[in-house]
């Protein structure tokens, strides 16, 4: 399975719809979903980060019929600001998609891909404790989500000696999302993306978040490849599972018709 993929429905994606689910079927997955990206009033972008919802439904509905070995799912990826809170919500709502990914892609009102000197502005302990502050904050202001996408997205475009994100250094911020991801009972990503030493430098994963999660009494988890083309579909998704089982976990999970689906590890 792979639960995070773009197609050519989102404004940074090219990727054939039909070449990823191809790709799918030939490594055996039973289900995809695509989040497609939608983020409003996105910084130099202005809503250029969205997508016809319905067009992407119908199409939905016509590859799960040419495809039946594979479960095709309508998903999201909502890019959510407290700012676009309101209508993300309205958005989710009326497309009623079959699952949703929520995600933080600003920091201080900047776009880290685009404008990266926020690096240079502020150090990395702020950059990295606000970035986990606005999650909180995000999660809390649009309830209506299945998994927290990529929490670690922040380290992705990170010019600092020492870009990696670990529980110790931010325990505060981990457990308050942790916190509420179990209590609404939300899945939390591992997005295999941002390990992709040739897109953004080495990053190292920090096995004391899932340790302390699992420690709190999470149980969900999901993993996506963030792929925008077929190459990266299931990137390293082998490590990160042998990850997440030596981390106490027993299963993945994943979801249809906003449903959860469990599958055992």
């Amino acid at each position: 399975m792979d639960y995070h993929m773009h197609s050519a429905f989102s404004l940074d994606s090219q990727m054939d719809m039909e070449s990823a689910i191809q790709k799918c079927v030939s490594n055996g997955y039973k289900y995809m979903a695509f989040t497609e990206h939608l983020d409003i009033d996105f910084p130099g972008y202005g809503d250029k980060f969205s997508f016809d919802a319905d067009l992407l439904k119908e199409k939905i509905i016509e590859v799960n019929k040419k495809y039946p070995d594979i479960d095709v799912v309508y998903g999201l990826e909502a890019g959510v600001t407290k700012d676009t809170a309101d209508e993300i919500k309205e958005y989710i709502i009326k497309h009623n998609f079959e699952y949703v990914v929520l995600s933080d892609h600003i920091v201080f009102g900047q776009d880290p891909y685009s404008d990266p000197d926020v690096y240079y502005k502020y150090s990395k302990n702020k950059v990295y404790g606000q970035y986990l502050s606005d999650i909180v904050e995000c999660m809390n202001e649009v309830k209506d989500f299945d998994t927290l996408g990529h929490y670690d997205y922040i380290t992705r475009y990170a010019s600092y000696r020492d870009p990696d994100l670990r529980y110790e250094e931010y325990r505060d911020q981990f457990d308050a999302i942790f916190e509420y991801l179990i209590t609404y009972d939300k899945s939390l990503e591992i997005n295999t993306a941002t390990y992709s030493e040739k897109k953004y430098g080495k990053r190292v994963f920090d096995k004391d978040i899932l340790y302390r999660y699992k420690e709190m009494g999470g149980k969900n988890i999901t993993i996506g490849s963030d792929a925008h083309d077929t190459d990266h579909i299931g990137f390293k998704f082998d490590h990160f599972i042998d990850i997440i089982r030596l981390t106490g976990f027993e299963y993945l999970t994943y979801y249809k018709n906003k449903e959860k689906i469990l599958a055992y590890i």
